[in-house]
């Protein structure tokens, strides 16, 4: 994303070239190579085979360079910037959220190999997981356009589509706003962590907690428009309701973790209630992740210290 902070072009949210082929090339293996086979997937109650069915997708992912994309080129990933990432995941969740997931927890194992692990661990561990082709290693979004095509075909017996009605005209406009919101926000994030050596602790909490549980109503909002159809196993509803449902409870659940950063950030004396605003770095320390817990309320009770 071109963001220019200068005076005279104000802020671009235009995409550069390179990140414009980052989504087209994301968006063609979702629409091409993983849509065909995520309903048959899912409906598969066996979770081990289902995975299976999908496994031939992962395994193209890996070969279009989707897989291990976070990565640096020089550990055999493809240097993507977290903005570039952010573009190629919105892509991926339009179609499947959970596919995402089991791309991108590549990222959550072995991103810790890349920041803190020797050279050779670097070499052996992130070699290893790059040039294997098998696998092994292993929503509100796309809920809003399957209810606005719903809401410009379905009349449910009137004269015309349920989308000149106002309330459904309104509904999908509010989930489309929040659509736009959580997008601006998640480049932010992306662009804030690339700036600031991929730190973004309270960005990246702040962004979690919204984004997510934005997502879970907007998609249920989604349901409200379609109604009782929506339960129906043949449109996509239903499941991605259970995955937007997840996602403020795992991968560092919102409350578990997620708003304990947010206060333990806040809380301290000398946070910069616009650091974010002014792309400025926020310090996080042990005891801004401890508060609220037996062990910061056994400690001393002192002012945080910045490091």
């Amino acid at each position: 994303m071109s963001i220019d902070f200068g005076q005279s072009t104000g802020i671009n949210f235009s995409l550069s070239d390179d990140q414009k082929k980052v989504q087209l090339a994301a968006r063609d293996f979702a629409e091409n190579v993983l849509a065909p086979v995520v309903r048959d997937a899912d409906r598969e109650p066996d979770p081990l085979k289902a995975f299976q069915m999908t496994k031939p997708a992962y395994v193209e992912a890996y070969k279009r360079g989707i897989a291990f994309g976070m990565l640096p080129k020089e550990y055999g990933g493809g240097g993507l910037t977290n903005v570039e990432l952010i573009l190629a995941a919105e892509e991926i969740c339009a179609v499947d959220p959970g596919f995402a997931c089991t791309v991108l927890v590549n990222g959550l194992a072995l991103l810790p190999v890349w920041y803190w692990g020797t050279e050779e661990q670097k070499r052996k561990v992130l070699g290893a997981a790059t040039s294997d082709a098998t696998g092994e290693y292993l929503a509100g979004y796309a809920a809003y356009e399957a209810a606005l095509d719903w809401a410009k075909t379905y009349t449910a017996g009137s004269p015309h589509p349920m989308i000149y009605f106002q309330n459904v005209g309104y509904v999908l406009g509010d989930v489309a706003a929040r659509i736009e919101a959580c997008r601006y926000f998640c480049w932010k994030a992306a662009h804030y962590i690339d700036q600031h050596e991929y730190h973004g602790e309270l960005i990246g909490a702040l962004n979690k907690t919204y984004c997510t549980e934005t997502l879970l109503d907007s998609v249920y909002k989604c349901m409200q428009v379609v109604g009782v159809n929506s339960a129906d196993r043949k449109h996509p509803f239903e499941k991605l309701l259970r995955e937007a449902a997840i996602f403020p409870i795992y991968d560092g659940g919102n409350f578990g973790m997620q708003r304990r950063r947010i206060h333990g950030v806040l809380a301290s004396p000398d946070f910069n209630p616009r650091a974010l605003m002014d792309d400025e770095y926020v310090n996080f320390t042990k005891q801004m992740e401890t508060i609220d817990t037996i062990q910061h309320a056994e400690a001393p009770q002192q002012p945080l210290e910045m490091a």
